[in-house]
This record gives structure tokens, C-alpha cells and sequence, in this order.
């Protein structure tokens, strides 16, 4: 008769324990670098043939108008604040006398009910 050794187990055994103990490391690495790699991918853009990675930022206008000179380049750097592009300022001069003739007119305007109240007034005083 040949007797097994008390401590040695059959091979389905450890079979079953090094499968478990692949599966309890594996899955963890694999599923961090499985979400490593998604991440990547979900912010990075690539090409069969070339490498493309970079930071991009829109760049939206406070106001209208026409540019007269351009301050920067394609894929320069730039700062917060820096200047990019130089504006034509005669619309806004226009925009701004128009405002200005219209603020005056109200000025007037206003004057002349101010006038035609004291008119009034005197006019009631006079007759009382």
C-alpha cells in the first residue's frame, strides 16, 4: 500500500488554491491598470502614425470686432491675462460718441422739464 504523506495534498487542491491566489492578486492589477489605461484613453488622442498630446483652451471674445494685429503664434505658450489680439477701436469710438450725443440729448431733455416745471410753478404761484 502506498500511503500519502499527512501533509501533502492532491494536486486538485493546490490546483484550486493557486488559481484562487492567482485570482486574488490578478484582479486587483488588473483592474487598476485596466482603469489606468481607460483613463489614458479617454484623454488622450492618438494616431496610427504620429503622437498627438496636448492642452488646448477655447478662446471666446468680451466683445465684437475686427483684429488689427495678432500678438501670438500657433502652439505658442501664453499666460493668463497676456494680450493675444489688438482690437480696431473705431466702432467703438463710433459706439461710444453715439452714447455720449444720447446721454446728452437726455441731459437736455431733462433740463427742459426742469424749466417747464419751474414755469409751472411760477405760473400757480401767480394765479394764487
Amino acid at each position: 500500500m502506498s500511503e500519502q504523506p499527512y501533509d501533502e495534498q492532491p494536486r486538485s487542491a493546490k490546483k484550486k488554491w493557486l488559481v484562487a491566489l492567482l485570482l486574488l492578486i490578478g484582479l486587483p492589477v488588473g483592474g487598476y491598470y485596466g482603469f489606468a489605461a481607460w483613463k489614458h484613453a479617454a484623454t488622450h488622442v492618438s494616431t496610427d502614425n504620429a503622437y498627438v498630446q496636448a492642452d488646448m483652451a477655447q478662446i471666446t471674445l468680451r466683445e465684437r470686432g475686427t483684429a488689427i494685429d495678432v500678438l501670438v503664434h500657433e502652439n505658442w505658450w501664453v499666460k493668463p491675462g497676456q494680450v493675444l489680439v489688438r482690437l480696431d477701436t473705431r466702432d467703438y469710438e463710433v459706439r461710444l460718441a453715439e452714447a455720449q450725443a444720447a446721454l446728452t440729448r437726455a441731459r437736455e431733455s431733462v433740463d427742459q422739464l426742469f424749466a417747464a416745471v419751474a414755469v409751472a410753478d411760477e405760473r400757480r404761484r401767480a394765479t394764487h
